[in-house]
């Protein structure tokens, strides 16, 4: 009979390693919230100068919670089930 005396040391594993990919995914995560949420969020920083610079701060806050108060949670199946409604 004959031993398995083999250890193993053949193997080579190709890759980053695991703390170095985790910083990758999180970099890349933050990349893509910063790029996808920046345009709204510039934009109602901008709404929010506008306002504050016509004296209006407080319309601003007005509209701003009111707007965070009725939005929708899923509105693309709303709409698609308001566009099913409207062809019957």
């Amino acid at each position: 009979m004959s031993r398995n005396t083999d250890s193993r040391t053949d193997i080579v594993v190709d890759g980053q390693p695991p703390r170095r990919r985790r910083l990758l995914v999180f970099v890349l995560a933050g990349l893509a919230v910063a790029v996808f949420g920046g345009g709204a969020t510039l934009s109602y920083y901008v709404d929010a100068l506008w306002f504050g610079s016509l004296g209006y701060t407080s319309v601003f806050w007005t509209r701003l919670n009111l707007e965070a108060a009725t939005s929708e949670r899923l509105p693309s199946s709303r709409s698609s089930r308001s566009m099913e409604h409207s062809w019957r």
